[in-house]
């Protein structure tokens, strides 16, 4: 599809790749290797934890916002770090009793 334009703008702006073919071309794999084994591992702790973030989400709708603020925070933190991300849950769920 054809590259719609804002006022003032350029497509040499942004676009580079359009004007500079040649060197937009780099021979190579670039792919990231992998360790089976421990992807297979970490994504079935994220998947566990993702089950139970899920049951929270749907608890923590009636909450009041600040509550809801907390939540959102703990559950970043726990999808983004998967390796404490149980001892954080369990720490908050405490806290909330």
């Amino acid at each position: 599809t054809p590259i719609r334009l804002l006022p003032g703008a350029r497509l040499s702006d942004f676009a580079s790749w359009i004007y500079l073919k040649d060197k937009w071309f780099v021979p190579g794999d670039f792919s990231i290797k992998t360790d089976k084994a421990k992807y297979k591992k970490y994504k079935e702790k994220f998947d566990k934890i993702m089950m139970f973030i899920k049951d929270l989400d749907k608890k923590m709708e009636n909450r009041d916002k600040k509550t809801k603020r907390l939540w959102r925070q703990i559950r970043s933190e726990a999808i983004h770090d998967i390796d404490n991300a149980n001892r954080v849950l369990k720490h908050f769920l405490k806290e909330l009793k």
